[in-house]
C-alpha cells in the first residue's frame, strides 16, 4: 500500500510540475505578446507625434478623425431616430383609437 501511495503521490507531483511548466510557458507567451502590442502602440504614437510636430500628416490625421466623428455621429443620429420613432408610434395608435372613439360616439349607428 505504501508503494501505491508513493506512486500516486509521484504521479500527482509530475502532473503538478507539468501544469506549472505549461502555465509558465503561457505566461511568458502572453507577456511577449503584450510587449509586442505595447511596442507597436508606442511606435505608432511616436510616429503620430513626430508628424504632428513637423506638420506632416496632420491633414491625414484630421481626415481620419473626421471620418471617425462622422461615423459616430451617424450611429448616434440613427439611435435617436429609433428612440423618437418608438415614442411617436404609441402616440399615433392613441390618436387613431381616440378618433375611432369620437367617430363612434358622435355618429349614429
Amino acid at each position: 500500500m505504501d508503494k501505491k501511495t508513493l506512486s500516486v503521490g509521484k504521479r500527482l507531483e509530475n502532473i503538478l510540475d507539468e501544469a506549472e511548466k505549461e502555465s509558465q510557458i503561457r505566461v511568458s507567451e502572453a507577456q511577449r505578446k503584450g510587449e509586442e502590442i505595447l511596442a507597436k502602440a508606442k511606435a505608432e504614437a511616436e510616429d503620430k507625434r513626430t508628424k504632428a510636430h513637423s506638420g506632416l500628416g496632420i491633414e491625414a490625421l484630421v481626415k481620419e478623425e473626421e471620418k471617425k466623428a462622422t461615423t459616430e455621429a451617424k450611429k448616434v443620429s440613427s439611435s435617436y431616430k429609433t428612440r423618437a420613432n418608438a415614442f411617436s408610434d404609441p402616440d399615433k395608435k392613441k390618436k387613431k383609437a381616440a378618433e375611432a372613439l369620437i367617430v363612434e360616439e358622435v355618429l349614429p349607428n
